[in-house]
């Protein structure tokens, strides 16, 4: 076996090819000595090489696995594939979760940002790893909302890549069942998460959970040995097996610069990096492989500063399957100390970490920061890429939104006491539905429970009916835990479950004609003598109804994702069904107004929309209504009543609005909405269930009480409708 450190030369590339020693010699004359560096020989920057498409992947161990699934998300365009060995899902380091609980913040907290915490986390913050140290506290629901929607559609440049570019990546996740510094519990959570953004996770993803191995990254010298850097490379670049690992030859470690890869004022990275090149991949014909590995700091109690410049014995590993695979492996070296991070709040990464935390900048997980912006440069620079500008003018705002606009008749707080829901005369065949993504769910459940008094519906991105917990024969099925938000599963094995949202993010899974007979098995609203177990309106009533849905957040709503809620409509029997599709393959949209639309399919012919009446938006007393008081109502919610149905001189129709995730003041309805409501005579009606911010409501303290998945139900604690089955299994019926 190789001797334990295997060192580097900083010499020029000792290549036989006299062009190359060239190039090395004109490379030293025009760089000249590095800052701070003695007379030492220099090395060159990376070379640009021909690397095989698509072949570009990265991996790590702990805050090293952090930093490779950072890098992968960001740049994903970039690189194809990714191992995280012991790693938490991304951009959980500041994420707050709903009922979390916090703790003061201090010097040296090592979280000086938190993502809805109060005022950002200046004076109270989120415990240091916590989605390490509490893994069922994450909602694994909201984990993919940051990649899919911080930086528009398309994304802004400096940002993330699109996230299509992830959907076919591969991916290779391992936990040790004796870890107690990242249980495997805070990786399944990292395997929730990349399920939701991969097209076929059963194919492009694998996993090892089941050994007893502690916080290591394993190899065959452990026990029990596991070859965890052949394990990882043959997922990457399989199914071809690998060549096996071969000795590795002392003359093919390198040195490069990395100063010329970052702002000249960030000093956290070491002069150099090392660079294993098989010697076949110098010959410009021959189409080589690309690996970044990323090394690990150790933790607060056992610190392990970065590497020197030879190779660990972990990282003689992967150099020597990257000698017989002809892989170029790029090793990029922090300092030991980074005294460019003030210990007050950043002493995770002065002691030489990767900011996988957050400490340094807002933007740390994004490819404007320094640290990715100089691993992004790095990839560009050998992949023959032009390279980004500097991180600071990368760094681009998201445009300012300004908020929604409301009449000043509602205050920011409701009266006291809440006005009771007016009696009203309504139009019993103008009653309909209608809400968006979480409200789209809840919308179409609604109307087809209650079909007999509800005769039309608008889902904008919104799933089937009873599809979120409903098993398919293609479904990638994941270990049941407190944190998977799917607690009730329609055919899972024990211990398993399926994947959150999967009917949005993987659309061709979904089998329609299964969803069909389901929903005529479901019992029928005065056809059994005990209603009580829960019931549905005959599903004859759906064909007299209107029906439309339309798709607009294209990174959720995947595919046929509301195109099958379209289908399962018209094989339940609806006639008059509406289906728009605004996305443009960029992420972009059609420039139709889908409101509009909604209300002109439903109610036919519209008079012209007219400056809506201030005093026809309130606030209404829901606490009346509820047969619940642990679901995470409000005890508030919207109405608005045009001049004309207040008074009661014409009979006026009626719509249901069910709100977004959150709830709360977006819950009422918007002014355009509102003006088209004023001109036609129909009543809005915006029930609530308030998210509370980032506090969460009182749901999880309640749902699935006395189970294994007490608390199981996140999304309705943040202020989402119940089309998940979060809060018992029977959530479709009345």
């Amino acid at each position: 076996r190789p001797p334990r450190s295997l060192h580097s030369h900083s010499e020029a590339w000792p290549i036989g090819a006299a062009g190359m020693r060239a190039a090395t010699l004109l490379w030293a004359s025009l760089l000249g000595p590095l800052r701070g560096v003695s007379s030492q020989p220099q090395p060159p920057p990376l070379p640009h090489l021909s690397i095989a498409s698509g072949s570009a992947t990265v991996s790590g161990f702990a805050n090293g696995g952090d930093m490779a699934i950072q890098v992968h998300t960001a740049f994903s365009s970039m690189v194809s594939g990714v191992c995280g060995f012991a790693a938490q899902p991304y951009h959980c380091s500041v994420q707050r979760f709903t009922q979390e609980p916090l703790v003061e913040q201090r010097n040296g907290s090592g979280v000086p940002r938190c993502l809805d915490c109060p005022d950002s986390g200046r004076q109270k913050t989120l415990p240091f790893e916590h989605c390490r140290t509490h893994p069922g506290v994450v909602d694994v629901g909201k984990l993919p909302d940051f990649p899919r929607r911080t930086c528009g559609e398309p994304p802004r440049p400096g940002c993330l890549d699109d996230v299509v570019h992830m959907y076919r990546s591969r991916v290779f996740l391992q936990s040790g069942l004796r870890d107690q510094q990242t249980p495997t519990a805070a990786v399944v959570n990292t395997a929730a998460l990349y399920a939701q953004l991969l097209t076929e996770p059963g194919e492009s993803m694998a996993t090892e959970f089941t050994l007893p191995l502690g916080h290591e990254l394993p190899t065959n010298n452990s026990s029990p040995p596991f070859d965890g850097p052949g394990a990882c490379l043959q997922h990457l670049y399989g199914p071809q097996k690998l060549v096996p690992p071969a000795g590795l030859n002392a003359e093919h470690l390198h040195q490069f610069i990395q100063y010329r890869y970052h702002e000249p004022d960030f000093i956290a990275f070491g002069e150099r990096g090392l660079l294993y090149m098989p010697t076949k991949c110098w010959d410009k014909h021959a189409e080589c492989r690309l690996h970044f590995l990323f090394h690990d700091c150790g933790s607060r109690e056992s610190p392990a500063h970065p590497p020197d410049l030879s190779l660990t014995a972990e990282e003689q590993e992967y150099a020597r399957y990257a000698e017989s695979n002809g892989i170029v492996l790029v090793i990029p070296r922090l300092k030991s100390i980074n005294v460019y991070a003030p210990q007050s709040s950043a002493p995770d990464v002065r002691r030489g970490c990767w900011d996988t935390f957050g400490q340094m900048q807002d933007d740390y997980d994004l490819q404007s920061s320094k640290y990715m912006s100089t691993i992004g440069n790095m990839l560009r620079g050998i992949l023959g890429l032009e390279q980004s500008v500097g991180a600071a003018e990368a760094l681009t705002q998201a445009p300012a939104t300004s908020p929604k606009s409301m009449p000043t008749a509602v205050a920011a707080a409701p009266p006291s006491p809440i006005p009771q829901l007016p009696r009203l005369r309504i139009d019993p065949t103008k009653i309909t539905s209608t809400g968006g993504s979480s409200g789209g769910d809840m919308a179409i459940q609604f109307h087809v429970g209650f079909s007999a008094l509800v005769s039309g519906v608008c889902g904008n991105d919104a799933q089937p009916f009873g599809c979120a917990a409903t098993r398919f024969k293609s479904d990638y099925l994941l270990p049941q835990s407190p944190a998977s938000s799917v607690p009730h599963c329609l055919g899972c094995p024990e211990n398993k479950t399926l994947l959150y949202d999967k009917c949005k993010s993987h659309a061709q899974w979904v089998e329609v004609p299964t969803l069909a007979e389901n929903a005529r098995k479901l019992p029928t609203c005065g056809q059994h003598s005990d209603s009580s177990a829960g019931c549905i309106d005959a599903l004859e009533h759906l064909k007299n109804s209107k029906v439309f849905l339309a798709r607009g957040e294209c990174r959720t709503y995947t595919g046929s994702a509301v195109a099958n809620s379209r289908d399962l409509y018209e094989s339940l029997g609806a006639k008059d069904v509406q289906y728009f599709d605004q996305c443009l393959p960029d992420g972009s949209h059609k420039p139709n107004d889908t409101g509009l639309m909604c209300f002109e399919h439903l109610y036919g012919a519209l008079k012209p929309a007219t400056t809506p009446d201030p005093e026809g938006l309130s606030y209404f007393d829901q606490t009346e209504f509820l047969v619940d008081f642990n679901v995470g109502f409000s005890l508030w919610g919207h109405v608005y009543v045009p001049r004309a149905c207040r008074s009661g001189s014409v009979a006026c129709g009626l719509q249901v609005s069910f709100h977004g995730c959150g709830g709360g003041e977006g819950s009422a309805p918007g002014q355009q909405t509102m003006a088209i409501a004023e001109a036609n005579n129909i009543v809005l009606l915006a029930p609530n269930v308030d998210g509370l911010g980032a506090a969460g409501n009182n749901a999880t303290a309640s749902c699935n009480r006395g189970t294994p998945m007490a608390g199981n139900c996140k999304e309705i604690s943040r202020g989402c409708w119940d089309g998940y089955g979060q809060l018992s299994r029977d959530y479709v019926l009345q």
